[in-house]
């Protein structure tokens, strides 16, 4: 699997603690998982997807996989096409 070395504007509108935690989500792990992996309370990644949904206006976390691969594949395209 390749990982995306880019950042899309909802990466970018994140904190550092929220992109860990939504890679962690991409990557299809439950919130007692990214809070042992990322030695975090499930309070707090609780609290940090409550974020990043708020900050994406999404309502789902596959609501929010879908807007952010979305955005990764439109980045893509523009990066192949310019080249």
């Amino acid at each position: 699997m390749h990982k995306y070395s880019g950042m899309t504007k909802i990466e970018s509108s994140l904190s550092p603690a929220e992109r860990g935690v939504l890679q962690k989500l991409l990557d299809g792990l439950r919130n007692q998982d990214i809070a042992a992996r990322l030695r975090l309370s499930d309070k707090t990644v609780k609290n940090h997807i409550s974020h990043i949904l708020r900050k994406t206006g999404t309502s789902s976390r596959l609501e929010l996989t879908i807007k952010v691969y979305k955005q990764r594949e439109r980045e893509l395209r523009r990066r192949l096409t310019a080249a």
